[in-house]
């Protein structure tokens, strides 16, 4: 993932849907960064490696910052919602801030 974060949006996906909502999105030109980690787990009594996402359940999106429309990533499949990032400046004496999807907030204080 670039270092330029400017752009980039977090996408929440439907349980085990990450792989395919990052095909989807991809599908529609969207540039995408979703990271996997191989994991040890067990099944039927052997340890086997597994690759799972790194972020279960949330994958990167990189959009156009003139893009007002975001409904074409919404409604695209195995994607739940974008998740809105605000970001306070350092000095603040508040905690990010979360907004959830019904607008109400949570804060947490320093």
């Amino acid at each position: 993932m670039p270092n330029d974060l400017s752009n980039w949006f977090v996408v929440q996906t439907k349980p085990r849907q990450e792989k395919t909502a990052n095909l989807n999105l991809i599908r529609q030109g969207y540039e995408t960064y979703c990271p996997d980690v191989v994991v040890k787990k067990r099944m039927k009594g052997k340890w086997v490696e597994v690759v799972e996402p790194l972020f279960p359940r949330y994958l990167f999106l990189r959009s156009d910052p003139t893009l007002r429309d975001m409904s074409p990533i919404r409604s695209t499949l195995n994607v739940t919602r974008i998740v809105q990032v605000v970001v306070l400046p350092e000095n603040s004496r508040f905690a990010p801030i979360i907004a959830s999807p019904t607008g109400s907030h949570t804060r947490n204080h320093k």
